[in-house]
């Protein structure tokens, strides 16, 4: 999107007995994004994964809400995320799985990495497990962090300066998750567009 665009984005999905669902988001440009992800498993054995990744750079700010409510038994929830923040770029990632009454058996977990590439950037990372239920698992992880001494030492070693590295490990993030997408032509696009970065 254009760097002064504002992306508005609302995605809601059901899944039924044995119902799987996937997302793949990556988020690149616009100057705000609103993203709002929200799935009911209500149905025996769903489940839910989501695979997200940004950019986000100069003054731009991201704001992620992704919700699953669990009511199916042996339901299960993936989410990953992962990104990088540079300049005054600001973004906040809401992470809730909901387990409710019933839901037996079920399942969830979300994890998240962030590197840091500015000290003037701002990170809010807001992951929530709800219990209504005794029989069930839930897991959460976050990682923030700049890249380490040892990492640019390897790379530095390679003869690859820190921008570079930095660069690379932010194109990285993106990649590891547009690489699912089934459309190599999207694929395609995405990789150009981060080679730019």
């Amino acid at each position: 999107l254009g760097e002064n665009a504002i992306h508005l984005d609302d995605t809601q999905s059901l899944a039924e007995e044995n119902a799987s669902i996937k997302i793949t988001q990556i988020e690149l440009g616009s100057k705000k994004a609103f993203v709002n992800v929200t799935s009911n498993l209500e149905g025996f054995a769903a489940n839910f994964k989501s695979e997200t990744a940004y950019i986000a750079k100069n003054e731009q700010e991201f704001d992620f809400n992704y919700c699953t409510v669990h009511t199916g038994k042996k339901t299960d929830t993936k989410m990953d995320v992962k990104g990088s923040l540079a300049g005054n770029a600001s973004k906040t990632y809401r992470g809730t799985i909901d387990f409710r009454t019933g839901c037996i058996s079920s399942t969830g977990d979300e994890q998240e990495e962030t590197l840091l590439l500015s000290p003037n950037a701002t990170n809010r990372s807001i992951p929530m497990i709800l219990c209504g239920e005794e029989e069930i698992s839930g897991t959460h992880g976050s990682t923030l962090g700049r890249l380490g001494s040892e990492e640019l030492f390897y790379f530095n070693s390679r003869g690859i300066s820190e921008s570079e590295a930095k660069s690379i490990m932010t194109r990285a993030k993106v990649m590891a998750f547009a690489q699912n997408i089934p459309d190599e032509n999207l694929v395609q696009k995405i990789s150009e567009y981060i080679g730019e970065e």
